[in-house]
């Protein structure tokens, strides 16, 4: 074999290696995201679970996750809404929820709420406490 043969070889060979090297840590990667996005999904399964049993809480935190796009959810500002608005209108009235739900109100013009008026949900808001007293003197 001639030397410039050999070259040949030898580079066929390394890129060769260099594929096989690629794919699979590509393949250990896709495992990984695999792995993630299962045990997100438990998680999100059961904050959903808990928000419509009623835990406040659990629903902001969906509407957080939809509202974000995060653990591998798309971005959903109607998805996010919903879940702001039921945590917004569970039998304790979970404050942060509400408050989520009016700031995302704001930013996005098309969404409407479907259990309340948008005067109901600035009034849940003013009861809550003395902290946003001044946002709602300010307000009205």
């Amino acid at each position: 074999m001639n030397r410039g043969a050999i070259v040949i070889l030898t580079i066929i060979v390394i890129v060769t290696l260099i594929y096989v090297v690629v794919a699979q840590k590509k393949s250990a990667d896709e495992q990984i995201i695999s792995s993630a996005r299962s045990l997100h999904q438990d998680e999100i399964t059961k904050e959903i679970h808990a928000c419509n049993q009623g835990y406040g809480p659990a629903c902001m935190t969906m509407g957080k996750i939809y509202e974000n796009g995060y653990y591998f959810q798309p971005k959903d500002p109607r998805k996010a809404m919903a879940f702001f608005e039921k945590g917004c209108n569970v039998e304790r009235d979970f404050e942060e929820s509400c408050t989520l739900l009016a700031e995302l109100l704001s930013l996005n013009k098309r969404l409407q709420l479907t259990s309340m008026t948008s005067a109901e949900l600035h009034q849940k808001i003013c009861n809550f406490s003395d902290e946003t007293s001044l946002y709602c003197s300010m307000s009205d």
